[in-house]
């Protein structure tokens, strides 16, 4: 993973290094450690963009967090891939040990301790067999790939990610976040910065899908009359960034409405 100065692929999955008011720095993109994140670093470019270059440091912490979601993902896929036969031997072993336990052992509890004792066989063997995958050649194979995929990734100055920060800075230097909800005041971005910046607000969307925070969001984004020391308590209560949060909502309704408009022309 390194910085370089080429061009962007338009079909790339992109990830977004930005830069916040206070110094602190974010990255947003689409890798959550489910299917699809194997699907994307299997089959798609990744690049990632930056306004301020990022330190060395804090592109090796990015490719670390990506390995550990890259590896919850490879667990999940042999865990499907190999449901199927390690449930047949697992049930194999419950049959076999329940019929043993019923027939050869005489106790005085028939039938509760040898469901037990046959659960708990089949239990021990599917766990150990799913250990056993994780380090097997098909999943090292994969894992190796994957890894390389992500040391692959390069960095490239972008302007969209530029005006992007300088949009995120003005919002955060208010003194209420909220009030430029009500007050319909958009992030200001170029027609052609529209692709990469619906992106990037997509990947800040999937820091707020819990149902009430979705809940709340449009009820902000609806409602003319709000209580922003109400709002502000909310959002401490659930441990949500406020200032992000809102400008996410402005930053939705800015890539709406810019999208509404081009597709009227």
């Amino acid at each position: 993973m390194y910085v370089s100065l080429g061009m962007s692929q338009s079909d790339a999955v992109h990830i977004f290094h930005v830069v916040r008011r206070d110094g602190s720095e974010l990255f947003l993109h689409p890798f959550t450690g489910d299917e699809s994140t194997l699907t994307m670093l299997e089959q798609q470019p990744v690049e990632g963009l930056y306004g301020a270059e990022p330190e060395v440091s804090t592109l090796t912490g990015l490719r670390d967090d990506l390995y550990r979601i890259a590896e919850r993902s490879i667990r999940r896929w042999d865990a499907e891939a190999r449901f199927v036969p390690r449930f047949l031997l697992s049930a194999a072993v419950f049959v076999v040990a329940f019929l043993f336990f019923s027939l050869v052992v005489r106790d005085p509890l028939p039938v509760l301790d040898e469901l037990l004792i046959a659960f708990g066989l089949a239990a021990a063997l599917y766990t150990v067999l799913r250990r056993r995958g994780r380090l097997s050649e098909p999943v090292e194979r994969k894992r190796i790939a994957v890894q390389k995929q992500i040391d692959a990734i390069m960095f490239t100055e972008s302007d969209v990610v530029s005006r992007f920060e300088n949009q995120l800075h003005l919002h955060e230097a208010m003194d209420d976040p909220v009030r430029a909800l009500r007050d319909q005041r958009e992030p200001a971005f170029r027609d052609e910065d529209l692709e990469l910046i619906a992106e990037a607000a997509g990947y800040l969307a999937m820091r707020y899908r819990s149902l009430s925070v979705r809940r709340r969001g449009r009820h902000l984004l609806r409602s003319d009359h709000v209580n922003s020391e109400r709002i502000r308590k909310w959002a401490d209560s659930h441990g949500i960034d406020l200032r992000l949060f809102t400008f996410y909502l402005r930053l939705r309704r800015a890539v709406e409405s810019a999208a509404a408009h081009l597709r009227s022309r």
